[in-house]
């Protein structure tokens, strides 16, 4: 088993809690992928909220040159346009990927580099992401994790030279059992944040999660909680439902239409009041050809 990177931790949980719910009042969201045979993909999102105009979307070319590594260049509708280089793993040595970007908006004229290297092996996963907001400020974001039969510690830290100290220091804990899944995460001295998930894997088609936060120790101590689930009636169809202390759920129904087309549809509802709350629904649309 790979060890995975600290954002990856806790990802399967997030996949039951988190993913294919998105909806807004009325927001529509609509994704296409395309590859062609001489290693040129396309890859592009287009998301209309529409008591929040105007459109937000963006596009990106990828192209990979061999044993040279990926080449890519994208564009959001914002201007900004980023350029990316990424040499895969294994090309200088197992285990190594090293990634180089620039970004440029000629709108408002900001610009930066960034350059991330990564590493990762059956026991370790490290990364270190330097960032350059050029004539302004550097930035530097490491996460290191550990593993060790089917336990994984990993800590994460991000500094900021502009204002001379630590953004964030998060410490993650993950633990797999053989259907269990077990998340903690926190960050301790600087937001007093606490986070516990589990996930239960039932059977190969039916998922259940529960999670609960944590934030300040004092008096003004906020916590939220929530369940989830996920079931996949067959290998088109796949329904997640939820709900919160808050009295929140939400569904989402994703559906497989055609071989590279699908479509999810979500709704939220707020059952603290039902006639006169302002409930929630999206559709999105995923086509990759």
């Amino acid at each position: 088993m790979t060890t995975p990177s600290f954002t990856e931790l806790g990802q399967s949980i997030r996949n039951v809690l988190n993913s294919s719910y998105e909806y807004g009042r009325r927001v529509v969201r609509i994704t296409l992928k395309a590859k062609s045979e001489n290693n040129l993909e396309i890859d592009s999102s287009y998301k209309l909220n529409c008591e929040n105009p105007p459109a937000r979307g963006d596009a990106t070319v990828k192209l990979r040159l061999q044993d040279y590594g990926v080449l890519s260049e994208k564009w959001n509708s914002d201007g900004t346009i980023n350029l990316e280089y990424k040499i895969d793993e294994g090309k200088i040595f197992e285990g190594l990927r090293i990634v180089g970007g620039y970004s440029y908006n000629p709108s408002t004229n900001d610009s930066g580099l960034k350059v991330t290297t990564k590493f990762k092996n059956d026991f370790l996963n490290c990364s270190l992401c330097v960032g350059n907001a050029l004539d302004k400020h550097l930035s530097f974001l490491a996460g290191v994790v550990i593993g060790l039969r089917g336990l994984f510690i990993g800590y994460q830290f991000e500094y900021e030279s502009l204002s001379s100290s630590f953004t964030a220091s998060n410490i993650g804990v993950t633990y797999k059992f053989t259907d269990l899944s077990v998340y903690f995460k926190c960050s301790p001295g600087m937001t007093d944040h606490y986070d516990l998930s589990a996930v239960y894997k039932v059977n190969e088609n039916f998922k259940a999660a529960i999670t609960g936060t944590l934030t300040g120790l004092d008096t003004r101590a906020n916590w939220k909680g929530g369940w989830g689930v996920q079931y996949k009636f067959d290998e088109a169809a796949t329904l997640r439902m939820k709900f919160n202390n808050e009295l929140q759920l939400d569904t989402s129904i994703q559906h497989l239409l055609y071989d590279g087309i699908k479509v999810t549809l979500a709704f939220g509802i707020d059952c603290r009041d039902f006639e006169n709350s302002r409930h929630r629904v999206g559709l999105a649309i995923d086509m990759e050809v």
